[in-house]
C-alpha cells in the first residue's frame, strides 16, 4: 500500500501544533486519510484479483494436464493389462502390442514435451495407432505416475497459494469497505449535529 498512498505537507497549515497533510493515491492529490486507505486497499484488491486470475489459469491447466495424464495412464496400464492376460510364461519382453489407444498415449506425451525417443513407445499418424513392449509397458505406467504425482503435487503448492490470494483480496476488501462505513458514520454524525 505505502506505494500506492503519498502524504503531502500542507504548507503552512498547522492546526494545534500537528502540521496538516493530504493524501495523493496513484498521482490523484487532495485525497483525505479515509478515502486514500480505502482507494489504496481497493487498487491492492484489484491488483490482488489479476493474479488471482492467473493462478486460477495455472490451476486450471494443471487440473487439464493431470486429467490428460490419468488418461494416458489408464491405456498404458489397459496395454500392460494384455501382456499379463496373454499368459505369465507366453508374455516375453520382446512382446508388442499395438492399439489406438497407445496413440492417445503418445499425443499426450509430445504435448506436453514429455516424450522421450527411448521410451519404447512407437506410433503411427495414419493409423492413429501406438506400439509398445512389455518392459517399456511397464516402465511408462511407473514414469507417467510419477510424472502425476509430481504435478499433484505442484497443483496442491498453487491451490495453497491460491487460498492466500483469497484471503488478501477478502482482506482488502474488508478493510476497503469498513473505512468507507467509518466514513459514512462520520458524515451522518456530522450532518445530526448540525441539525
Amino acid at each position: 500500500m505505502a506505494n500506492l498512498v503519498e502524504a503531502n505537507s500542507i504548507a503552512g497549515l498547522v492546526v494545534y501544533g500537528q502540521q496538516q497533510v493530504d493524501y495523493t493515491v496513484e498521482g490523484k492529490s487532495g485525497c483525505d486519510y479515509g478515502y486514500a486507505v480505502a482507494r489504496a486497499a481497493l487498487l491492492r484488491s484489484v491488483a490482488v484479483e489479476s493474479a488471482l486470475n492467473a493462478l486460477t489459469g495455472v490451476v486450471r491447466k494443471r487440473e487439464q494436464k493431470l486429467s490428460d495424464l490419468g488418461t494416458a495412464l489408464s491405456y498404458v496400464c489397459e496395454a500392460y493389462a494384455h501382456f499379463q492376460h496373454s499368459g505369465k510364461n507366453q508374455a516375453h519382453q520382446d512382446d508388442k502390442v499395438t492399439t489406438s489407444g497407445l496413440y492417445v498415449v503418445a499425443d499426450v506425451l509430445l504435448r506436453y514435451g514429455l516424450k522421450s525417443g527411448d521410451d519404447g513407445l512407437s506410433y503411427d499418424k495414419g493409423t492413429q495407432t501406438g506400439t509398445i513392449s512389455n518392459a517399456n509397458a511397464n516402465l511408462m505406467q511407473t514414469n507417467i505416475q510419477y510424472m502425476m504425482d509430481k504435478e499433484d503435487n505442484y497443483l496442491q503448492q498453487d491451490m495453497v497459494s491460491l487460498q492466500s490470494y483469497f484471503s488478501r483480496r477478502d482482506q482488502a476488501l474488508s478493510l476497503a469497505a469498513s473505512l468507507v462505513q467509518k466514513v459514512n458514520n462520520t458524515m451522518s454524525s456530522g450532518i445530526q449535529a448540525i441539525r
